[in-house]
């Protein structure tokens, strides 16, 4: 997408833990980090939001008529590279989802309103993921120019910021719903500045930095503030400490999700085979045996799995391969791939938390 959001000149808050106020004030350092991070964090639907900047296009109970072309659904299809026309047959949609993960922003967040507001939006998050100290931006559109003026970049041996983006994009989110119906409107588009209406109380404000793949999900920028831009508010909330599972707890839940999706790809392959020999039965009753089996699975353990897997990921234990699958939502075309990834994955987390694989 074209992000067109300029200056906007007003005061904003940063809720922190109190330890890291040092890290804004005496450091002056601040961390960029990318939305598949977000997408990816472990903890509640507060500090994580599984459909960052997603766009998804909905297509439900269609049937495309023979010889039709030019209607809003067809070139709606072509834009998400479907070409799907037939000169003699139907071509039936149900429950289709396209899903457009977009760039893959570096973003850095404020709370903007008054400091009551802001701090009443704060605390509706649960109480685990609530913070305990603020700082206050004077001017963010300031602050954003400060930081493309003087920021440098840790990882990248104090490379200038500005040698790696010209501009940063710095815009008030929108709490609206970022899907469409491909049948009735226009596309959803990527949007770094749209989230669901259940994140409306976090009241953000958000500089935006283009996708820079090649860079690691997080960096640390170091900036050079001018005196009054940032300062401490003087308030203080209840510290939260972070409290970590036991190794073995995670281990038992992988097992245990494990376990029952090797079930679910084995009654899975049990239906097919079936489907195979008796071609004279109607395929709905398959599909129907496929889209129960693998309904109890989302409904009961594939959280679980995508929870397991962000702790996993934030004691260092990544993958690639998941990273991928669980930004996107749940599809049983993937769950074989993901089984292999996540048991891998367990099993060196055994070998090197609990001296043994599982």
């Amino acid at each position: 997408m074209q992000l067109k959001y300029g200056a906007i000149e007003m005061e904003v808050f940063k809720f922190l833990n109190g330890d890291a106020i040092d890290y804004w004030i005496r450091d002056q350092t601040v961390i960029l980090s990318k939305v598949s991070y977000f997408r990816l964090l472990y903890g509640s639907e507060w500090i994580l939001d599984p459909a960052e900047v997603m766009a998804i296009n909905r297509l439900d109970d269609v049937i495309l008529n023979p010889g039709g072309t030019g209607t809003l659904i067809e070139k709606n299809l072509q834009k998400v590279g479907i070409f799907a026309s037939s000169e003699s047959t139907e071509i039936s949609f149900k429950n289709c989802l396209n899903i457009d993960l977009g760039p893959d922003y570096f973003i850095v967040s404020f709370s903007k309103g008054d400091f009551d507001s802001a701090l009443d939006g704060m605390m509706q998050a649960p109480k685990s993921e609530r913070y305990d100290a603020c700082i206050r931006i004077d001017d963010v559109d300031r602050f954003k120019k400060k930081l493309l003026d003087t920021g440098a970049i840790k990882e990248l041996d104090g490379k200038r910021l500005s040698e790696i983006w010209s501009e940063a994009h710095l815009g008030e989110v929108e709490y609206v719903s970022n899907e469409a119906d491909i049948t009735k409107e226009d596309l959803a588009q990527p949007n770094p500045f749209r989230k669901s209406p259940k994140f409306k109380n976090q009241n953000e404000v958000r500089i935006v930095f283009a996708e820079r793949s090649e860079l690691p999900e997080r960096l640390t920028v170091t900036f050079q503030a001018p005196p009054g831009l940032i300062s401490v508010v003087e308030w203080r909330g209840a510290p939260v400490e972070f409290i970590d599972r036991p190794p073995e707890e995670l281990v038992k839940q992988g097992v245990e999700v494990l376990a029952e999706l090797h079930k679910c790809l084995s009654n899975e392959r049990k239906i097919f085979d079936e489907m195979r020999s008796n071609t004279s039965r109607d395929r709905k009753i398959f599909t129907d045996k496929l889209q129960y089996l693998w309904n109890l699975y989302e409904d009961k353990y594939d959280k679980k799995a995508r929870d397991l897997y962000r702790y996993l990921r934030r004691m260092g234990y990544k993958s690639e391969t998941l990273d991928s699958l669980y930004q996107r939502p749940f599809h049983p075309t993937f769950q074989e791939q993901a089984a292999v990834e996540l048991r891998l994955l367990l099993e060196i987390f055994s070998q090197e938390q609990l001296g043994e694989a599982k």
